[in-house]
């Protein structure tokens, strides 16, 4: 019988990494939903320090400012309902005050360059091409914060921007760190605000970019999370009611990819006793002070002491003792 879907077969991996590589995740919420599995399974992560943010432009300049440790435009800031946000940072950075801002972008920045400084991945995920711009100044924006659409100018996006911003953004990494690898993403999430003719130009736009920076910069990879919903998956008993992102089946299929392509094997092992052990403590026991749940918790303690050396388990065992000591 002939296969009834098309698989899509990654090649060998150029790089890997494990426990011990710090990863930073920065852009749309397919970077913030890997970075989060990373976490959960026990990976240093700084994941979407930023918030969410969707366009190229914004996630590099992001990450320029924080590098190069420049003063946010004074122009960009703004103030609505008692709180004052930033034209070029997520609304869940928003302040009491701009001086409270000033100090949160600050600390942030701050808590980027140090970390990739330290790290061994980056994980880029674009989300569209199109980018708002204020008209005031032109400047594009990352977040347009709910305020009045006749404020800002819609615009696409060329490849040739896209490769040329994150041009700047690499030109400071790799003083930082040269051993920095940078992993790039096309969200698989679709932006049907744009139209879905039109968002396939966007997510174009940003795959051609992917791939001319691949071939351009050794420590450039690219994992296809765009192409395994889009044409591995390619069913809508893999979109939430939405019809727009993943489900938790497709998600899982993405994230499996992932792992076989990026994550080292030894890493991988360490992974699934990580996960064995989480299962374990959403256990629920009927009888609490029985001896077999006293057995179990003894079990799962052992598993834990057993990853202690080799990740960070602090939390498992503050939980553990909690248990023992009822």
């Amino acid at each position: 019988m002939k296969p009834l879907r098309t698989e899509l077969i990654l090649p060998l991996p150029q790089f890997q990494f494990g426990f011990q590589s710090p990863v930073v995740t920065t852009g749309s919420c397919f970077s913030q939903t890997i970075g989060r599995k990373l976490q959960q399974s026990k990976f240093r992560v700084l994941n979407n320090p930023f918030g969410t943010v969707y366009n190229p432009i914004s996630i590099h300049q992001q990450f320029i400012a924080a590098l190069s440790q420049s003063t946010p435009a004074m122009n960009h800031f703004l103030e609505d309902q008692h709180h004052h946000f930033h034209y070029q940072y997520h609304s869940s950075t928003g302040m009491p005050s701009r001086e409270d801002l000033m100090r949160h972008i600050q600390k942030l920045n701050d808590e980027v360059k140090a970390a990739i400084a330290l790290s061994h991945v980056l994980i880029i995920t674009y989300g569209t091409a199109y980018v708002y711009r204020l008209k005031a100044d032109a400047e594009i924006v990352a977040n347009c914060h709910k305020q009045s659409s006749a404020l800002f100018t819609k615009a696409l996006l060329t490849m040739e921007e896209v490769v040329a911003s994150f041009r700047k953004l690499l030109d400071l990494l790799l003083p930082v760190n040269k051993n920095l690898q940078i992993l790039l993403t096309v969200s698989p999430v679709r932006h049907l605000k744009d139209t879905l003719p039109l968002n396939s130009v966007s997510k174009s736009i940003l795959r051609l970019a992917c791939h001319e920076l691949v071939q351009q910069y050794p420590q450039v990879k690219y994992f296809p999370a765009y192409e395994l919903m889009m044409d591995d998956l390619r069913d809508y008993r893999f979109y939430k009611e939405d019809r727009i992102h993943p489900t938790k089946e497709a998600t899982s299929y993405i994230w499996k990819k992932f792992k076989e392509q990026f994550i080292q094997n030894e890493s991988r092992e360490l992974m699934v006793a990580v996960k064995t052990i989480r299962q374990g403590m959403k256990h629920q026991a009927f009888h609490p002070g029985s001896l077999n749940h006293r057995q179990f918790l003894t079990t799962l303690e052992k598993k834990i002491t057993s990853l202690e050396g080799q990740c960070d388990m602090a939390q498992e065992r503050k939980w553990i003792n909690e248990q023992l000591a009822l």
